[in-house]
């Protein structure tokens, strides 16, 4: 039986749909199973206009850093991260220096003390896997606080 022109072309068009659709399938499997996407997370770094499909997520979490600047010394904190086990904390002094860690706590608040009254100082902040600091979320907003 031979096939019409039309027949053929629908039949090789349903053959790539089913294909497109298996490698979408099997995509989405596996970002599940690595935990890179969620079913029902809709977080603010991800814009998407159904949060109830699969959203690609951060899945350590970005903290959402604040402070406060004193005479000699600045107050960072920001709340707890979804499966955070630590937090790097990274700060530049001048505007032409790299940032540079410096601490690595398992708290939600850190005080930087011995700073120039005056001194613009940047920071941002990194949420780290509990048991694999390799592992870490996208880092927060910067903030620049100046000690007065």
């Amino acid at each position: 039986m031979k096939l019409s022109r039309k027949k053929t072309v629908m039949l090789s068009a349903s053959i790539v749909i089913l294909f497109a659709a298996c490698s979408l399938l099997y995509t989405t499997s596996i970002l599940w199973h690595l935990g890179h996407i969620s079913p029902t997370s809709c977080p603010a770094s991800v814009e998407f206009s159904d949060c109830e499909d699969y959203t690609l997520y951060d899945p350590i979490g970005t903290p959402d850093l604040n402070g406060r600047a004193f005479k000699t010394s600045i107050e960072l904190d920001w709340p707890v991260t979804h499966r955070a086990g630590n937090y790097q904390i990274y700060r530049k002094h001048y505007w032409w220096q790299p940032y540079r860690l410096i601490k690595v706590t398992s708290e939600h608040r850190f005080v930087d003390t011995g700073l120039e009254s005056g001194q613009q100082y940047s920071y941002y902040v990194v949420a780290t896997a509990t048991d694999d600091q390799s592992i870490h979320g996208k880092p927060s907003a910067t903030i620049v606080l100046t000690p007065n």
